[in-house]
């Protein structure tokens, strides 16, 4: 049969497939990458081949040389297709609680007795004290 080898490739990044249609072959779809599992959102082309194409695809990469695809001496014909876009699932991230521990008032034992009040009417009296003294003088 003249087409007995079939090898897939996925054309560079950001080519399309119209673009692709519009000019087969052309140097601007090369580097081409030899895959067996097409990836979601790219353009592919199929070539067929009438002989083995081992040799000239043993790098993963088809190129451009010397004003042609490498594998041009083997090449017969080619198909383009598109594979699906791809799918982004996202997962809302997992929300953790994290306990928080209760909040107590501190009991009198723990902190003393308050003498805050008693501390400022002393130095109320020290100071009152103070000016009486001058006063009489």
């Amino acid at each position: 049969m003249v087409d007995d080898y079939t090898t897939t490739w996925v054309l560079p990044t950001g080519i399309t497939l119209n673009q692709a249609n519009a000019n087969p072959g052309g140097q601007f779809m090369f580097p081409q990458t030899l895959t067996t599992e097409p990836p979601c959102g790219s353009v592919i082309q199929e070539d067929h081949y009438n002989a083995d194409p081992s040799a000239v695809t043993a790098d993963g990469i088809l190129s451009w040389v010397d004003g042609r695809p490498e594998d041009a001496g083997l090449y017969v014909s080619h198909t383009f297709f598109e594979t699906p876009a791809c799918v982004v699932v996202e997962v809302p991230p997992t929300v953790t609680e994290v306990p928080v521990p209760p909040v107590t008032t501190p009991t009198l034992a723990e902190t003393g007795p308050d003498v805050t009040g008693m501390v400022v009417i002393a130095l109320a009296l020290v100071v009152v004290g103070g000016l009486l003294r001058s006063v009489k003088q």
